[in-house]
């Protein structure tokens, strides 16, 4: 073989080596691209589970419990879930949940921020926003929601230092001021009824009842006015 032959066969396999180390070199940037890109996605979709279950979390949609956390998360409580309406607790015939009813106003008392019931309601009433995007607390547009829920998690996981013990037991106070009065005044015409059937208006005199000794509740006075 010639020199010259020689020395074009070495260029042509330089420039096949040179093309095939280009080529791998581009997979390689479009692989480590690709992994980057689904990595960012799995962990989007993380940020939204997790979001979601603190949501879900905070209005008794879902419940926590020791275990593997990551699987509950996903699998249990990190998705859109609704409010339901039709639940047992939910929408008594003066058109609230008396459960949330009565959180929304211990936190209204203990921060001295607000949450109203119609705006929680209404909050969980569209899984997406105007825009499509999807309805996500802490997505800058619902701060009354975010202050919320973000006081709940406080030491959400830590179930003897939970809000949500705090306030089951801030509930049981409440229920138990009004069975006191429900026996109190059973012959005098009180009509029998559960926490869960009352108006906002006999709820916020119980409320009143418990923190102010001084004040002499008159829910019959209330029941007789239609609420």
């Amino acid at each position: 073989m010639s020199k010259v032959k020689k020395r074009v066969l070495i260029i042509a396999c330089a420039v096949i080596l040179l093309i095939g180390v280009a080529i791998g070199a581009v997979q390689l940037h479009r692989h480590i691209i690709h992994q980057r890109e689904v990595e960012a996605e799995m962990a989007e979709q993380r940020r939204i589970a997790e979001t979601y279950f603190r949501l879900n979390f905070a209005f008794f949609l879902v419940s926590f419990s020791t275990g593997d956390r990551e699987e509950m998360l996903i699998e249990m409580g990190g998705m859109y879930i609704s409010y339901p309406q039709d639940d047992w607790f939910v929408s008594n015939r003066f058109g609230i949940d008396v459960t949330h009813y009565l959180f929304l106003k211990v936190y209204e008392r203990e921060t001295g921020a607000t949450l109203s019931h119609d705006t929680m309601i209404e909050y969980f009433s569209h899984e997406f926003e105007p825009d499509g995007s999807l309805r996500l607390y802490n997505n800058g547009k619902h701060p009354e929601m975010e202050a919320y829920v973000e006081w709940v998690w406080e030491g959400a996981l830590n179930w003897e230092e939970t809000r949500l013990r705090e306030l089951l037991a801030f509930k049981d106070d409440i229920d138990r001021i009004y069975r006191l009065y429900r026996i109190e005044n059973a012959d005098n015409g009180f009509e029998r009824r559960t926490i869960l059937e009352l108006s906002p208006q006999m709820l916020d005199a119980l409320l009143r009842a418990k923190f102010d000794p001084d004040y002499e509740l008159d829910l019959i006075s209330l029941q007789q006015a239609g609420y």
